[in-house]
């Protein structure tokens, strides 16, 4: 068994290093209104601008959620609530594009960029900037776990 143990400290950590399975991923925003268009808008340009958002990134058909507050009113988009909300992610996993539907539209664009349209000649833009808060550091953690093995083979190994 001596013998095998460098060996199944290698795998160990191969296994340790390799990608984990995929995990929800929560986030906030935050910004202004960037402009507004037509009469039943009633946030002027400059309202500041909240939310957050979800997505389950383990599972392409996964739970998405996408809540915006404008000046402490809330619009929120759910995949469950018939809202149709969809949206893809940049590389660093904020939200880059996608669209909902309800009483009024959600149009997520690249760059922090949202609009809310009603009736199609209503709505504003918003500007925000985007901050992931609930995916843990993987790659650090699953390295650190192959370090500890390792150093577990190799004490084993020669401390007797």
């Amino acid at each position: 068994m001596k013998r095998h143990l460098p060996s199944l400290a290698a795998a160990l950590l191969l296994i340790a290093i390799s990608p984990l399975e995929a995990i929800p991923v929560y986030g906030d925003f935050s910004g202004a209104v960037t402009a507004t268009r037509g009469t039943l808008v009633s946030y002027p340009v400059g309202t500041p601008v909240t939310g957050n958002f979800r997505y389950d990134n383990s599972d392409p058909n996964g739970y998405e959620s996408f809540v915006i507050y404008i000046d402490g009113d809330g619009y929120g988009y759910t995949s469950e609530n018939r809202s149709g909300l969809s949206f893809g992610v940049d590389a660093n996993g904020f939200p880059a594009g996608g669209t909902a539907g309800g009483a009024w539209d959600l149009y997520i664009g690249n760059g922090g960029s949202l609009g809310l349209s009603a009736f199609g000649d209503y709505g504003i833009s918003v500007q925000v900037t985007y901050e992931i808060t609930g995916v843990p550091d993987a790659g650090a953690t699953s390295l650190l776990l192959g370090i500890a093995l390792a150093g577990v083979a190799v004490t084993r190994r020669f401390i007797r």
